[in-house]
């Protein structure tokens, strides 16, 4: 994320585009996302272990063959390990998005979508 200089260490700024894509027999549908918020993060005791937390708002969502939603917003939480001799670090994260979409002729009031999953990933450090 980005971390303007108003905040506090530990407290910054995030961006994020998401793009996802699901093909089955029904169909397929393309999600492309972008959000802001913010993200924090603290050390567990030591810098090679973070825990950290973010909490978005989705101004621009687009679905494939389906309106906009009105309203998105997305969490997530998780924690990373960064050994300082090891040139990798490994995260594991839990992501929760909520949408709700405009009410459909001969339908609900309004559609809601929850999106969820586990996390996990690994890279170099840098």
């Amino acid at each position: 994320g980005v971390h303007p200089a108003f905040a506090r260490p530990w407290l910054g700024l995030e961006l994020r585009y998401t793009a996802r894509a699901f093909s089955s027999a029904a169909g397929y549908q393309r999600w492309d996302v972008v959000g802001v918020g913010a993200a924090a993060s603290r050390d567990l005791g030591t810098p090679a272990v973070r825990a950290f937390a973010s909490l978005l708002y989705f101004p621009m969502v687009s679905v494939s063959h389906q309106e906009r939603p009105r309203f998105a917003l997305g969490s997530d939480v998780g924690i990373a390990l960064a050994p300082s001799k090891l040139p990798l670090a490994v995260t594991l994260s839990y992501r929760i998005e909520r949408f709700s979409f405009p009410k459909r002729p001969r339908g609900p009031s309004s559609s809601r979508r929850l999106h969820s999953h586990w996390g996990c990933g690994g890279g170099l450090a840098g």
